[in-house]
């Protein structure tokens, strides 16, 4: 059923409102046939008639029509099919009382009196930026990150060094674009470099160049034909080989490929000019006279612009932090913190990744045999390349010294976890261990950094997380001698749960959903941040609290509504340690 059968009389409403505003109009009557409505209306403006061509989705009127002009190169005008952005987040804002003709009269006046230059219009104009890039179609899932340009690039042509993870979409990143008009070298962040060399393993050239001029084309072709007469010259061929095996052929094809980047400046914030990228790849196969170019989707290379939407997390480039543990909780903390952008992580697991992990772990099967710590560190890397890994070999806290057979030397996995908290402003603390979370709190103590241990209860039934920072709060003992003593809310525990022994392992473990342990991830992810932002005044505010904890479940087993429940943790008047550092000290 089209829309017009389905809303009697709408289509009568749309056609009565152009009739009332004036605008002469005509229904394709034999696209209507086939199941598409078209209007073509003319909109007079300044005693000349501006040709509309009006289409409207098989979902109207839960979403607006297109509204597209043969006129081109108006502002706030798609420039491939002309058209129209006549409403600001159309399908957020598009109103299904209102007909397109009332929208028409309304908006393009607006639109008009923008691209004439008057304040008053550009007053009311909605301040983003209006890329070119943005209205381009580029290959199905290629990417190359780029260096960031300078802003007052004017000029510039050379070498491009990449790596490519894929030939074919083109994926990859070009760490470095060699500037031969001012032998000057621009590259993309040494640690982004050294991450994304996990998985862009082809090295490979191609050509960059300035260009005076934004393309005037969306079609790849066109923009290099621009670009050679733009720099006055062709630009290089057959830049990059390889080969392709073929089961049903008996040579191999001889694939050639130039990848060109070209540098422009475009309005990428609100009428502000910044120099940008586009990327065109230009494929051969030697033998044939076929070549092909697409348009290849890329971003600059720009801490700054990735983590702009979340500025309140700008302390966490300079801090480290250690975690220990990475099992169902502390995965996707490591993973959130790196996402928020910390500059470093130290990992600490001796774990292995089973198939029975992926129903509350970080990934699933294909991580199967990995070292947790190793493959989480992969993880971040590949992904959020902007942190930097630090100590990530699995080691076991508490286990005897071992010999190192690279050095012939005696090592300690004590010396490894030593030299990842003495580089660090925090330790987090999923172990599950009680040995290890006191051991921890002595380590804390000693370097004075925080300490966040957080840990779930039997079932998942609730969680607690807890932040000990040495000379302001009490210590682990303490914590121990609150929940003792119930004077700090302790979350629900299922008492009689069956610990399950996965086949293969020695160590049972817990039951519980993943869902249920992310909430407890998550606060403990949100107190780390709080607590390394402590002293900005820009950065992500603090809690007033030391001891959170909260309930899934009721005692009776039923579920409840999750909330947290907090405290502060004081010095415990029974815990010796800390008494004994309120005595004064002898001379």
């Amino acid at each position: 059923m089209y829309w017009w059968d389905k809303w009697p009389g709408r289509l009568e409403a749309e056609a009565q409102a152009f009739v009332e505003y004036g605008i002469p109009y005509e229904i394709d009557l034999e696209a209507k046939e086939k199941g598409l409505l078209i209007i073509q209306a003319a909109f007079l403006w300044e005693e000349e008639e501006l040709p509309l061509s009006i289409y409207f989705p098989d979902d109207y009127p839960y979403f607006p029509p297109k509204v597209t002009t043969q006129k081109r190169n108006l502002r706030h005008q798609e420039p491939h099919e002309g058209g129209l952005c006549l409403l600001a987040h159309a399908q957020d804002t598009w109103d299904t009382s209102d007909t397109i003709a009332d929208v028409i009269s309304r908006q393009l006046p607006d639109i008009l009196r923008i691209n004439e230059g008057d304040p008053k219009a550009k007053h009311r104009e909605e301040k983003i930026g209006i890329p070119i890039g943005a209205y381009m179609t580029y290959e199905i899932n290629s990417h190359l990150l780029l260096p960031s340009l300078p802003e007052s690039i004017s000029q510039g042509k050379g070498t491009l060094n990449l790596r490519l993870s894929s030939a074919h979409p083109l994926r990859g990143i070009a760490y470095s674009a060699n500037n031969e008009m001012t032998s000057s070298k621009i590259g993309t962040n040494t640690v982004v470099q050294q991450n994304t060399g996990i998985y862009c393993h082809t090295n490979a050239s191609g050509y960059w160049a300035y260009l005076s001029n934004p393309p005037s084309s969306l079609d790849a072709k066109t923009i290099i034909k621009e670009a050679e007469k733009d720099l006055g010259h062709s630009l290089p061929r057959n830049m990059h080989k390889f080969k392709e095996y073929r089961k049903d052929q008996k040579h191999p094809l001889e694939h050639r490929l130039d990848i060109y980047a070209f540098a422009y400046h475009d309005e990428l914030e609100h009428e502000k000019s910044i120099p940008t990228w586009i990327v065109v790849a230009r494929r051969s196969v030697k033998g044939t006279a076929r070549t092909d170019a697409q348009l290849i989707r890329s971003h600059a290379e720009s801490r700054k612009e990735v983590f702009k939407r979340i500025p309140e997390a700008s302390p966490l480039e300079g801090a480290t932090v250690t975690c220990i543990g990475l099992g169902s909780i502390g995965s996707p903390i490591a993973i959130e913190l790196a996402k928020a952008g910390i500059g470093k992580l130290h990992l600490v697991d001796s774990d292995i990744v089973e198939p029975g992990n992926s129903v509350r772990w970080a990934s699933g099967f294909g991580a199967a045999g990995l070292h947790k710590s190793i493959h989480i560190a992969q993880l971040i890397k590949v992904n959020y390349p902007y942190t930097q890994i630090g100590e990530h070999i699995p080691i076991r806290i508490g286990s005897t010294a071992y010999f190192d057979a690279k050095s012939g030397q005696k090592s300690s996995h004590n010396e490894t976890l030593h030299r990842a908290i003495s580089d660090s402003d925090l330790i987090i603390d999923s172990s599950a261990s009680m040995g290890v979370h006191r051991y921890l709190s002595s380590l804390s103590r000693g370097y004075e950094i925080p300490h966040i241990i957080v840990s779930s209860t039997h079932g998942a039934w609730g969680g607690r997380v807890a932040r000990l920072t040495p000379g302001e709060t009490g210590c682990w003992s303490c914590l121990l001698h609150y929940e003792n003593d119930g004077s700090i809310p302790i979350p629900s525990d299922k008492m009689d749960d069956e610990a399950v022994q996965p086949h293969g392992c020695l160590d049972p473990t817990f039951t519980g959903t993943s869902f249920d342990l992310m909430s407890i991830s998550m606060m403990a992810t949100r107190l780390s941040v709080a607590t390394l932002c402590r002293g900005s005044d820009s950065g992500y505010p603090d809690y007033a609290w030391d001891y959170s904890s909260i309930c899934f479940r009721n005692e009776d087993a039923n579920l409840c509504t999750p909330s947290w429940k907090t405290a502060r943790i004081k010095p415990h008047p029974r815990c010796a340690a800390c008494q004994q550092d309120k005595q004064p000290q002898q001379s």
